[in-house]
């Protein structure tokens, strides 16, 4: 966290974070609005009628945490090499 002295800077700081946060909220919007074109509310309707879709969640849901949990041990390795082992260009790598 930012450490501000002045609430005129912390101002400052938020309008700037609040504007560098819009350019990455404009492809959600856009997604979001193109996803209720055609029949609207009929296009979630109809992919939630969509059999066992609650499953396919799941699964995705599995693997993703999966994908983690093995990401998560690797870099922990890592980390621990690095710390305790010399290793040429370490500082690079870092």
């Amino acid at each position: 966290m930012l450490e501000t002295r002045s609430r005129r800077t912390a101002v400052g700081l938020q309008i700037a974070a609040t504007l560098l946060i819009i350019p990455f909220l404009f492809p959600l919007v856009v997604t979001v609005q193109g996803s209720f074109g055609g029949r609207g509310w009929g296009n979630y309707e109809a992919v939630l009628a969509i059999p066992n879709l609650w499953r396919y969640f799941l699964d995705s849901t599995v693997i993703a945490l999966s994908v983690i949990a093995i990401v998560f041990i690797c870099t922990l390795l890592a980390a621990f090499a690095f710390s305790k082992l010399r290793v040429p260009a370490k500082e690079f790598f870092f």
